[in-house]
C-alpha cells in the first residue's frame, strides 16, 4: 500500500510538472502571438503610411501636370483668339476700305509720278 501511495504521489508530481510546463508553453505561445500581432500592426501601419504618401505624391504630380496642361491650353487658346481677332479686323478693314475708298478718286498711275520726279 505504501508503494502504491508513493507511486500515486510520484504520478501526481509528474502530472503537476507536466501541467506547469503546459501552462508555461501556453503563456509563451500567447506572448509570441501578441508579439506577432503587434509586429503585423506596426508593419501594416508603415505600409499604410507608404501607400498614403505615394498616393499624395501621385495626386500632386497629376495636379501639377493638369495645371501645366491647362496653362498650355489657355495660352494656345489666347494665341488662336488673337489671330482670329486680327484676321477679322483685317477683313473688316478691307470691307470698309472697299466701300469707302473709290479708286477713281486717286491717280493710281505710279509710273507717271515716277517720271515727274526725275
Amino acid at each position: 500500500m505504501q508503494q502504491e501511495f508513493t507511486h500515486a504521489q510520484t504520478a501526481r508530481s509528474e502530472a503537476e510538472d507536466l501541467k506547469a510546463k503546459q501552462e508555461a508553453d501556453y503563456a509563451a505561445l500567447q506572448a509570441n502571438t501578441k508579439a506577432l500581432i503587434e509586429s503585423a500592426k506596426t508593419t501594416g501601419e508603415a505600409e499604410r503610411q507608404i501607400i498614403v504618401q505615394s498616393a499624395k505624391e501621385e495626386a500632386k504630380r497629376l495636379m501639377d501636370d493638369s495645371s501645366q496642361q491647362i496653362a498650355s491650353d489657355l495660352a494656345k487658346a489666347k494665341a488662336e483668339l488673337t489671330n482670329e481677332v486680327v484676321d477679322l479686323a483685317s477683313m473688316m478693314a478691307a470691307q470698309i476700305i472697299g466701300k469707302e475708298v473709290h479708286p477713281e478718286s486717286y491717280d493710281l498711275d505710279f509710273t507717271a509720278a515716277h517720271k515727274k520726279d526725275q
